[in-house]
């Protein structure tokens, strides 16, 4: 199948069809966009969502909210993996983590500036 005739599909994208799909890329006008289920820990363990969502940040956008994994679970999750892309992508990873971790004067911003460079840090366009 081309690309042409899979984005041509139709496809209804709700909770169920979410859940069922397990991980999945879908391709996006702001680029590709991972939904998963769950994520590997630095030993290769399942991660629940449960378990995730304890440490997830929630991100606004412009009408919709998602939940983001936190750094440090993609961190763990991409060093299992070890692919090449994942390993490229650490470097960056690992800079957003010492950003959120440093005492700078944004964490005296209010919430919303808080927010709007935590969303600029994951590429998402307010």
């Amino acid at each position: 199948m081309s690309d042409e005739e899979a984005k041509a599909l139709p496809v209804q994208v709700d909770g169920m069809m979410l859940e069922t799909t397990g991980n999945s890329t879908w391709t996006t006008d702001a680029g590709p966009f991972d939904v998963l289920n769950d994520l590997k820990d630095f030993e290769g363990r399942s991660v629940p969502y449960e378990e995730l969502l304890t440490r997830s940040l929630v991100v606004h956008g412009d009408g919709f909210v998602v939940r983001v994994a936190s750094v440090d679970d993609i961190i763990a999750a991409k060093t299992f993996a070890n692919r090449e892309k994942d390993r490229e992508a650490l470097p960056e990873l690992n800079d957003i983590r010492e950003r959120e971790r440093s005492p700078l004067p944004e964490q005296s911003q209010s919430g919303s500036e808080a927010e709007t460079k935590r969303n600029r840090d994951f590429g998402i366009e307010m």
